[in-house]
């Protein structure tokens, strides 16, 4: 609203409409003021009919083997191994958060991953160095078989950002 407040009149629908069409931003913002705005014509008792504004998705920008090697790099053993996993077997921040010692089989290779979404778990194939990084890891930490590897999703994924800023750092 503050932001509003400042380029135009809140009493002037009009105004504020108009200046939320000529803005310089993605159809997502203006949908986000429109709303906010909504919100306060509604409590004031301002006629105000919101503008449809279709938000188009964008494919997820995908990065190159080597850089997502270059990141796991630069993290902990215990991230290391966890961003070794994903990129190995394509699973989710919150399905990795679920591995406990248990569903790891160091003989074949695998891992038992218990789907997030209500489907069926499923058998993922892993690679070598990412099994030496587990064992490494579990011996360390001395886990026991129905400990969990890894913490939340969220973490994780904050983990991630945080290696591979240090990384994008690092080698400019």
């Amino acid at each position: 609203m503050k932001y509003l407040s400042k380029h135009c009149d809140l009493e002037n629908p009009e105004s504020v409409e108009g200046f939320i069409a000529h803005l310089d931003h993605s159809n997502g913002w203006k949908k986000t003021l429109c709303r906010i705005y909504g919100y306060y014509a509604k409590y004031h008792n301002i006629s105000f009919s919101k503008p449809k504004y279709t938000i188009t998705h964008k494919l997820p920008r995908i990065p190159l083997k080597e850089h997502i090697d270059y990141i796991i790099l630069n993290s902990s053993r215990k991230y290391a191994s966890a961003f070794s996993i994903i990129r190995d077997t394509g699973i989710r921040p919150i399905e990795c958060s679920r591995i406990k010692v248990k569903d790891i089989d160091f003989k074949n290779k695998t891992i038992t991953v218990r789907t997030a979404k209500g489907g069926l778990g499923r058998i993922a194939k892993i690679k070598n160095d990412t099994i030496a990084k587990l064992k490494e890891y579990i011996g360390v930490r001395e886990l026991n078989q129905d400990d969990r590897l890894y913490p939340s999703a969220e973490i994780l994924a904050k983990m991630w950002r945080l290696a591979r800023k240090r990384t994008i750092k690092k080698l400019n």
